[in-house]
Parts: structure tokens; sequence; C-alpha cells
């Protein structure tokens, strides 16, 4: 069982450890991740990869009547994790480096469970239309997990 802000931890260190380990040797430097609470910098470099993690929950619901400890219920939450990855339109090769920087991403929450606390499916890529300065590739990953309350 794992309590909401246990969960979001857990749902960005599987992210974060991926992309720390592989993010690098794809880019050729470590690519900023902005999270979900942190003030943007409005003076981030457009000339370099980047990627924003987010989450949204979707369902919560109770699971039980009951538990083995009385009184208490357990509850289950279903969501989706999101990680953006902004590949600036100078470079010539980002396209390339943005569908492996995905496929990192993707694998990072691909039949996998963090702590054994969180369950992940449905991981996706999906390129989204180009902006004026950016390509964007969106991946998406269903998380859920258990409470007890």
């Amino acid at each position: 069982m794992a309590t909401y802000e246990e969960a979001i931890d857990l749902i960005y260190g599987r992210f974060r450890t991926a992309w720390n380990a592989q993010a690098t040797a794809i880019a050729g430097y470590l690519p900023e991740v902005k999270y979900e609470g942190v003030e943007d910098d409005k003076n981030a470099s457009q000339s370099k990869i980047w990627a924003r993690v987010s989450t949204r929950g979707v369902i919560g619901r109770q699971a039980t009547l009951g538990t083995p400890q009385v009184g208490k219920h357990e509850y289950e939450t279903v969501g989706l994790v999101t990680v953006q990855i902004f590949l600036p339109k100078k470079d010539a090769t980002a396209i390339t480096k943005g569908r492996r920087l995905a496929q990192v991403a993707q694998n990072a929450y691909r039949s996998i469970a963090a702590g054994d606390e969180v369950w992940f499916r449905d991981a996706t890529i999906k390129e989204q239309p180009p902006e004026t300065s950016w390509y964007q590739i969106n991946v998406t990953a269903e998380y859920n997990f258990m409470e007890t309350v």
C-alpha cells in the first residue's frame, strides 16, 4: 500500500532512473526535466531537448468493504503519467533522438511495478504535430495503486 505522495514519488522515480541512465548517450547531454510544482525557467534554452513529466488522477474508488484493520477500507487510484519531450527544430537529428528518448520513457513504464506499490500499463508513444520551434513526442502510461484509509 502506498500513500498518494509515495505513489507520485515512485512514478517520477521510475522515469528519473531510466532518463538519467540513458538520455545522455542519446542526446549527447542530459536533457533537462521539468516536474509539476517546480517553477519553469523562463530563460530556458530553445536549442536543447527537454522534457516535462506530470500526473493526472482519473479515478479514485473504494476497492473493499473492509480490511483486516477494523474500520479501514482499501481505495484504488487510477491515473495517467505523461512525459512530454520537446525537440528543437534547429537540430537536424532531433526527431531521431526524440524517438529514442520516447522509448526510454515508454520502457520505464512498461509492465513494471514501482516498489511493488504502483503498477503501470499501456505505455504509449504519441508524436504530436510540430510547433513553430519544436517537435513534440508524448509518452503516456496508466498507473494504479492501492491505499488503506
